[in-house]
């Protein structure tokens, strides 16, 4: 019987499975054979510490990455999937003042990379293995029927999308918090400056609300 979670999985006996994986830098094509489970491309065998009936449910989703390897690039339009991190952990960054500037990482067992699918929007960071193996499970244009298999997972996706919700909420307020110091600011130099009064008073500043 398929495991329910990730959290059952955890305590249920573990079985190492046994998958050949490709030389680098390519790891991340798989070829599901008619066998009941995924075999990787070459040779090189990798361990995945992931439930075998768990890998029998969802092995059509599951893609492997070396360290370094990109597994979400920021500003790419084609790429239409939700990802479940199912071992390892990821690193995301973002090009920032010309720079790629790290923001974070993520440990296994968590959903990245929704929003993009939900707002059919560019990825807006980039994402890459940060450990030896890393495993997860791709989710084309959410396959919302893949993920209600397993209904712990949909509410972990439930709960990360109103998170990043929330999160875009408080960016937002404190922009329109920004905004309106930097208002008042404004109008305390044309006050106090006629030269800034001058270079304002062709675009009225809104009143602050």
């Amino acid at each position: 019987m398929a495991l329910s979670s990730p959290c059952e999985a955890a305590s249920a006996p573990k079985r190492f499975t046994r998958f050949f994986c490709n030389p680098p830098p390519i790891l991340s094509i798989i070829e599901v054979s008619e066998a009941s489970m995924p075999i990787l491309k070459n040779r090189e065998p990798v361990d995945l510490d992931i439930p075998e009936d768990e890998l029998q449910q969802f092995r059509r989703y599951l893609r492997v990455y070396r360290r370094n390897e990109v597994i979400i690039r920021e500003g790419d339009l084609s790429d239409v999937c939700t990802f479940l991190l199912r071992q390892g952990e990821i690193q995301i960054s973002k090009q920032m003042g010309g720079n790629q500037q790290v923001l974070g990482k993520i440990s296994a067992v968590n959903f990245f990379g929704e929003m993009a699918v939900v707002l059919n929007k560019a990825r807006t960071a980039t994402v890459v293995a940060a450990d030896r193996i890393v495993a997860v499970y791709a989710f084309p244009n959410l396959s919302i029927s893949a993920l209600l298999a397993n209904p712990k997972w949909g509410m972990m996706l439930v709960r990360r999308m109103a998170d990043s919700m929330n999160d875009l909420h408080a960016k937002c307020e404190q922009l329109h918090l920004e905004i309106d110091r930097l208002r008042a600011e404004v109008y305390t130099l044309r006050a106090k400056s006629p030269a800034v009064k001058a270079l304002t008073k062709t675009e009225p500043l809104l009143p602050i609300q």
